[in-house]
């Protein structure tokens, strides 16, 4: 059963309002309402607070919960590789065009620190990709969506895999080149 479930059956079953749960475990109305609706989860302390206000374990409160926070802390950590590798390349390959041109040391070292970083945070990446079996852009579609990945693999599944990226560094490369050279 899920926490925000169990959070509901508790609080009813005590005859409480979300109000008045609210006020004991001293947090607001809205946080009971996210809770009991999925769009939050409570902390540690406050799974405790719940656990001897309701006085059951916390083990009862999560149960079925325990897989949905591995896949959260799962999903967390693959947005965080996900947004290190996006960010510093994309900010690589925009200074390294004015690095080239202008001779410039600094952008040209600095651009190479942030590409090695990029490179650094696509190997927890290809782990985890590995390790759910995701090979195209679809599958980490339907990753990142809670969907089933699909096995199978067209023809524009692996097209779009392998140009996608390509294109987007070009791109920003020309962007690069029009802003420091027109």
């Amino acid at each position: 059963m899920e926490l925000s479930k169990q959070i509901k059956k508790y609080r009813k079953r005590d005859g409480h309002s979300q109000e008045q749960l609210a006020e004991k475990i001293f947090v607001s109305r809205q946080t009971i309402s996210n809770w009991e609706n999925n769009r939050s989860y409570p902390d540690v302390q406050n799974l405790m607070m719940l656990s001897v206000l309701f006085n059951v374990s916390i083990d009862e409160l999560i149960k079925g919960d325990i897989k949905n926070l591995r896949e959260q802390t799962h999903y967390k950590k693959w947005r965080l590789w996900s947004n290190i590798m996006l960010v510093s390349s994309i900010i690589a390959i925009f200074l390294f065009v004015p690095a080239i041109l202008q001779d410039n040391r600094t952008l040209l070292i600095t651009s190479i620190v942030l590409y090695f970083t990029a490179f650094i945070a696509s190997i927890p990446l290809e782990i985890m990709k590995h390790k759910q079996g995701i090979h195209t852009y679809r599958q980490l579609i339907d990753f990142y969506d809670g969907k089933n990945i699909r096995q199978k693999k067209s023809l524009s599944d692996i097209v779009i895999t392998y140009l996608l990226f390509p294109i987007l560094l070009i791109l920003v490369m020309f962007i690069s080149y029009i802003m420091f050279y027109s």
